[in-house]
């Protein structure tokens, strides 16, 4: 960093790491911690945007980046290459299938379901916990779109963490928590050994921004994902496809004459 001046970060294009709002600019919780860790740093920031983990970690080995700040959960097999900064969220891994789909009471239900995750998440450990379970380790596809394959019963069931799956089931509220694979799931920043000044840097900076910025950010992107109602909710959906599109202009014209978005 020190000699490009520049602090060039590696993550995932998610609701839940790094995304274009409704304003069109850039949000999301990964976007906001970099630009803070590159502040303290004194440096720019770069960020390279991928389409799924398997991507974000295969450009971090080729050493494309600085940081894979994507939502990656620390587990045993990545800490073999990879060395962690600090925990910033801990979540539980849930089954999510579509909710016409038979309800799981335990781990052999789950036998005969056709299952598929993205590659190199930590959802394929996850689920090779489980004998006897069948899965496939998609190359191609991002956890977000595979709760849309579920949700459009393109696909019978993924797994998701609980921040994800609450934040598209407000999209697609056909979406359904059937079975928890996993509790105290940890997420942190992954960074390429041999990096002890940016791992400190990392270390340093993380026991300030954690005392108040870290849960004030957390609470502004997901404080309200808990509270869902399936029936008020579907019923909002529907009624932004039947009704909006009959007033839609009025809303235009007003914010036009008030100066509002």
């Amino acid at each position: 960093i020190a000699d490009s001046g520049k602090l060039t970060v590696l993550i995932i294009n998610s609701p839940s790491a790094y995304y274009y709002d409704r304003d069109d600019k850039l949000a999301g919780p990964e976007y906001e911690m970099s630009k803070a860790f590159a502040g303290y740093l004194g440096v720019e920031v770069e960020f390279r945007s991928y389409d799924s983990t398997r991507q974000v970690i295969d450009a971090l080995r080729r050493g494309e980046g600085t940081i894979a700040a994507a939502g990656l959960t620390v587990n045993a097999s990545r800490s073999k290459e990879f060395d962690f900064g600090p925990v910033y969220q801990v979540l539980d891994e849930k089954l999510v299938c579509h909710r016409d789909m038979p309800a799981v009471s335990d781990a052999t239900d789950l036998a005969g379901l056709e299952i598929r995750v993205s590659a190199q998440s930590s959802y394929v450990e996850t689920l090779k916990q489980y004998e006897g379970i069948e899965f496939v380790a998609d190359t191609g596809r991002n956890t977000q779109w595979l709760l849309n394959a579920v949700a459009d019963k393109k696909l019978e069931c993924t797994v998701s963490d609980t921040t994800l799956f609450s934040i598209e089931r407000r999209y697609h509220t056909e979406l359904d928590d059937k079975f928890t694979l996993s509790q105290g799931s940890e997420l942190a920043w992954m960074i390429n050994k041999g990096n002890p000044d940016l791992l400190a840097d990392i270390n340093a900076w993380f026991a300030e921004y954690s005392e108040q910025q870290l849960p004030q950010m957390l609470e502004r992107y997901y404080g309200y994902v808990e509270i869902f109602d399936y029936v008020d909710t579907h019923k909002f959906l529907r009624r932004v496809k039947q009704r909006l599109p009959e007033y839609q202009a009025w809303f235009i014209d007003a914010a036009e004459q008030h100066g509002i978005e």
